[in-house]
């Protein structure tokens, strides 16, 4: 029996649908997929196991600055930092700690009216410093805040950050890398950024050419690049095997829509430092609130974020970023990722020039092929 038109049409665009819900389908698979957890036993490799049951240990309740949870938090974190530095002397490497800063920061704060105010702080941020092959004091910051809200348990916001940070520190000194690395687990983030702030004092600080902010605005899920500075930055993120990055976060952030601040902030735009913001963002309704605990999120989430910062920060600190020259001007980038397993990153420049040879050549395409077509009509009625 022969399909009239209409029943052809029917198929047609009854197998175009399934086709394209199979297609978004599988992307949107791929994109939101997580990497497994990878066991405590490899040494060499990031161990989100390894991570989770650190985290376990401190983010079981609210630590909010100057609480005494934060106090337990802290004391428990300096264990950990002062694990990483006896191992670093066994293997023989030029590791240095400060578990009792002191650094003070003095700076106005300016309210929403004509109210000015001044602030009085002194750190109690915990600090490791890893020498590079290299030797040089040029320095790749890693920054992550511990403390939390005074209602949150403060698991993505902020402890996947920090046991990430020192995660990717355990591997840096089993397996070293050319640039310095400098750890900041800073204190006081929610109450004004002052961690960062009170860093930006430390001795140690005047070193810092480039930095990897990590931070939470969720609960769970994949983190992202958030922002960035310039291109070769987001060029080092792509070596990450899990990326998940897009420009229009930046965007955003430029907007306001976005009212979160982070250390990003102090870094870049407050001190000049380029660096990356890569953050968690699903599950919003979670964020800053006892929703944010360990039942809510995942050891892959931490295996995701722990193999990006990772790979940036090998492919970074491996590199001649460091020492480039810093009045240089940077590149404002285009980047995003395809199904969460490839990075696109080109300049902006680049990307204005596409647009002006697309708007340029697509009509006069359209143009030629209309003349060319009117030419052979015009030879068939003659």
């Amino acid at each position: 029996m022969r399909l009239l038109p209409n029943k052809t049409a029917l198929v047609v665009y009854s197998f175009l649908i399934l086709i394209y819900t199979l297609t978004l389908t599988t992307v949107l698979h791929l994109r939101e997929s997580l990497p497994d957890a990878v066991s405590e036993n490899e040494a060499s490799e990031f161990s989100a196991l390894r991570a989770w049951r650190q985290l376990e240990q401190f983010a079981d309740e609210p630590h909010p600055f100057n609480s005494e949870a934060n106090l337990k938090a802290r004391g428990y974190l300096s264990s950990v930092l002062l694990r990483l530095a006896e191992r670093g002397k066994v293997l023989n490497r030029n590791i240095e700690l400060d578990l009792h800063d002191n650094t003070t920061y003095t700076g106005f704060i300016v309210g929403g009216g004509p109210y000015i105010g001044w602030r009085y702080f002194e750190s109690t941020n915990l600090l490791l410093r890893i020498e590079g092959t290299r030797k040089r004091r040029e320095a790749l910051l890693l920054s992550a805040h511990f403390d939390t809200v005074p209602f949150s348990h403060g698991v993505t916001d902020n402890g996947i950050g920090v046991v990430v940070a020192l995660e990717v520190a355990r591997i840096l000194i089993e397996k070293p890398i050319a640039d310095t690395v400098i750890l900041n687990l800073n204190n006081c983030e929610e109450t004004g950024l002052l961690g960062s702030e009170a860093f930006m004092e430390h001795p140690w600080a005047k070193d810092v050419r480039a930095f990897i902010n990590l931070e939470g605005a969720g609960a769970g899920g994949k983190s992202m690049v958030f922002r960035s500075s310039d291109l070769p930055l987001n060029q080092f993120y792509s070596h990450s095997p899990f990326p998940h990055t897009s420009v229009i976060a930046n965007d955003v952030f430029k907007l306001g829509l976005i009212r979160s601040g982070t250390d990003f902030q102090i870094y870049a735009f407050k001190h000049n430092i380029p660096g990356l913001d890569i953050a968690f963002y699903k599950r919003r309704s979670h964020y800053h609130t006892l929703l944010d605990n360990l039942n809510t999120t995942s050891p892959r989430s931490v295996q995701q974020m722990g193999d990006a910062t990772l790979a940036t920060t090998r492919s970074l600190a491996n590199s001649e970023y460091l020492y480039r020259d810093p009045t240089q001007s940077t590149q404002l980038a285009i980047h995003y990722d395809i199904v969460g397993k490839i990075t696109v990153t080109h300049s902006f420049k680049w990307y204005i020039g596409l647009n002006v040879f697309i708007l340029i050549y697509v009509p006069l395409f359209y143009i030629r092929g209309y003349r060319r077509m009117k030419r052979q009509n015009t030879g068939k009625n003659h």
